[in-house]
């Protein structure tokens, strides 16, 4: 969240520049400071990923690709030669921090014989720090041995997190 802005300081009263009876111009307020802006959250963390990739033998060889993430899963049927895919378990992206609020401006002096002081401009608040992303979730990837001279079709990312688990073993069709 952004900090608020400060006030504006009120104008100094009003003197008198008569010559037989002067009085000097009241000072004005100081102007108030602004608020710091609230520092960004963390982004989540990425949860693992479990990948299997099973081979469908045929005239056309595809890979069937299971995913398993946060309890959910999602099939895939792939064509190795010409289609890819890409299994990303990035954390979140950390949260911007909020601007500092504007201090306020000072009041003016009031206007005599001699004219008042200005108050002084308050400070701005300090802009919130941005947090960090999120790490990313483990991926641990068991493929049929049919499957290992395809697997470059499938791209793995998981920033900030551990090195992937492969696994080789047999693996049934998904389906």
């Amino acid at each position: 969240m952004n900090g608020s802005d400060g006030l504006d300081g009120t104008s100094g009263s009003m003197g008198s520049m008569d010559p037989n009876n002067p009085a000097s111009g009241g000072d004005g307020s100081n102007g108030t400071d602004g608020s710091n802006g609230q520092d960004g959250g963390a982004g989540g963390d990425a949860p693992p990923v479990q990948i299997r990739v099973a081979f469908r033998s045929g005239s056309h060889p595809l890979l069937q690709v299971s995913l398993t993430a946060a309890g959910k899963q999602r099939l895939y049927l792939m064509d190795p030669h010409g289609g890819s895919l890409t299994v990303k378990a990035d954390g979140g992206a950390g949260g911007s921090g909020g601007k500092g609020g504007r201090g306020g401006r000072g009041g003016s002096g009031g206007i005599g014989t001699p004219n008042g002081n200005n108050g002084r401009d308050g400070l701005s608040g300090r802009n919130g720090f941005d947090e960090s992303p999120g790490r990313g979730g483990s991926i641990t990837m068991t493929y049929d041995p049919q499957t290992k001279p395809f697997l470059a079709a499938i791209h793995l990312s998981n920033q900030g997190g551990p090195p992937p688990v492969f696994k080789e073993e047999p693996v049934a069709p998904l389906w």
